[in-house]
């Protein structure tokens, strides 16, 4: 096997760092995909102690919402990365799920729709808080394998 005279190791591993340290760094507007994120898994912890159409409707929007935020995510970012893809992450990933699924069976059987509101402020603040310790734990995972 031959070398090439043009293939230079050096540069290409400080291209590769460089490319790491930009998205090991918080970028702009980060914290709107959050936010919307957790406002429309409130939306439809909420809508699992409403009334029909509500709560057949406010679910439906919350699953088109999320290919429209990931669409909006790579066009103002140009990467995206899978909440269930790196191994580091999977743990936040579990708490997020457990958290989501038992607020909204616990709106389904919840007596009055106050109590859903309630489960429906504390899921909005779990998955805005949840998506931001996300993604810390991917951004310091990439940081430790690049080095």
């Amino acid at each position: 096997m031959e070398n090439d005279a043009e293939f230079d190791a050096a540069a290409d591993l400080a291209s590769l760092h460089g490319a790491v340290d930009g998205y090991a760094t918080p970028t702009k507007g980060e914290w709107l995909y959050h936010l919307a994120l957790g406002l429309g898994a409130g939306a439809m912890v909420l809508a699992q102690g409403m009334d029909a159409p509500w709560s057949l409707i406010l679910p439906l929007v919350f699953l088109v919402m999320i290919p429209l935020l990931i669409s909006w995510w790579r066009a103002t970012h140009g990467w995206w990365v899978s909440g269930y893809a790196p191994r580091a992450t999977r743990g936040v990933m579990v708490v997020l799920l457990l958290g989501l699924v038992a607020a909204a069976l616990w709106s389904f059987v919840a007596s009055n729709v106050l109590i859903s509101a309630g489960l429906s402020a504390a899921t909005t603040a779990l998955v805005t808080i949840l998506g931001f310790v996300w993604m810390r734990v991917w951004r310091r995972s990439l940081v430790s394998r690049a080095s």
